[in-house]
């Protein structure tokens, strides 16, 4: 149950980060003025990258060994969790890192509105993941 109980954690941790940066940071972004955005928004993906990818990895490399240990009993439950896993991962590389180069460059209100938007995904998938594993640690933990 280690790794079971660490990956539920990691992603915990993550859904929690995701919220601040969707309600705080991200909104933040728009009180910024012109002379120092480019350098808060630098700053923000540099700091908040040193926390999320070490993370994002082990959840997913943890994702994938508990989805090959465990596909037999668990099929259904470790392939959406796979799933949520590949469309944090597009939509974290695919589109929000792009956003992330475009805006740091200058400040763009309407792109940073886009980013917000876009950016409920990857909160929801998050807490979707959250949700389920959630709800396997009720039933794996002694009462």
């Amino acid at each position: 149950m280690g790794i079971l109980f660490i990956h539920a954690c990691v992603t915990f941790l993550l859904t929690g980060l995701i919220w601040v940066i969707q309600l705080v940071h991200y909104p933040m972004f728009q009180f910024l003025g012109p002379q120092t955005y480019s350098r808060a928004m630098t700053f923000h993906q540099h700091r908040i990258s040193i926390l999320v990818v070490p993370l994002m990895l082990f959840e997913l490399l943890s994702g994938v060994y508990l989805a090959h240990t465990q596909w037999a009993s668990l099929a259904r439950f470790h392939g959406i969790n796979i799933a949520l896993i590949v469309i944090i991962w597009v939509h974290t590389f695919g589109i929000m890192v792009p956003f992330h180069k475009r805006i740091s460059i200058q400040l763009n209100q309407s792109l940073l509105q886009k980013t917000l938007r876009h950016h409920w995904i990857r909160t929801f998938a998050w807490t979707i993941k959250s949700m389920l594993w959630a709800s396997v640690l009720w039933h794996l933990l002694p009462t």
